[in-house]
């Protein structure tokens, strides 16, 4: 079996962002990181101090995980 230490490699450098589209309050991007293509959608809050959004990885044009962000405005 694989080392469970194996799981905590650190990602590879991102890429430059690209594909940047904003409307309204919703900004969504693509960004590679090695052989991984992630795209990011977030939106910001009325307020506008959070960004909260989602996350999609794909290798090879399938899709291989995903998840969640919050970016929040320091005071």
């Amino acid at each position: 079996p694989a080392d469970e230490r194996d799981m905590f490699v650190a990602a590879p450098p991102a890429a430059e962002a690209r594909n940047v589209k904003a409307t309204g309050n919703t900004v969504t991007w693509v960004q590679a990181y090695g052989e991984y293509e992630v795209v990011f959608k977030g939106t910001l809050s009325d307020d506008g101090n959070q960004i909260a959004g989602t996350l999609e990885a794909s290798q090879g044009g399938s899709y291989v995980g995903g998840g969640s962000f919050t970016l929040n405005r320091k005071p």
